[in-house]
């Protein structure tokens, strides 16, 4: 792992600080349990499909923890922030959304 893939850790935790600072104790925790829960692993023999479910699945936490955040910093937004996360997790979902089978 290099220098600049520590970046985005680097930032969401920055952003983990920041919500605690404004008191969004909640948001931050959330943030900071994605992070914790998907911290990548150091083992290059990780087969493709698990790599591939692993980041789809963390996107689709951090986008959905940046939503929260939004959410907590501006709570006229709600609406909007509802849709974008039915986009998020219909573009997201790692296996697709299996909530309606056909028939």
């Amino acid at each position: 792992m290099t220098a600049d893939d520590d970046i985005p850790t680097q930032r969401a935790e920055a952003l983990v600080v920041r919500l605690r600072n404004e008191g969004h104790h909640t948001e931050a925790d959330r943030v900071q349990e994605m992070l914790d829960r998907h911290a990548i692993p150091s083992d290059d023999d990780l087969p493709a499909e698990q790599v591939r479910h692993s980041f789809l699945h963390g996107l689709r936490d951090v986008c959905q923890a940046i939503l929260t955040a939004i959410e907590a910093i501006d709570p006229s937004s709600g609406t909007a922030i509802e849709e974008l996360r039915l986009e998020v997790d219909k573009r997201l979902f790692p296996h697709g959304v299996h909530d309606e089978e056909p028939i």
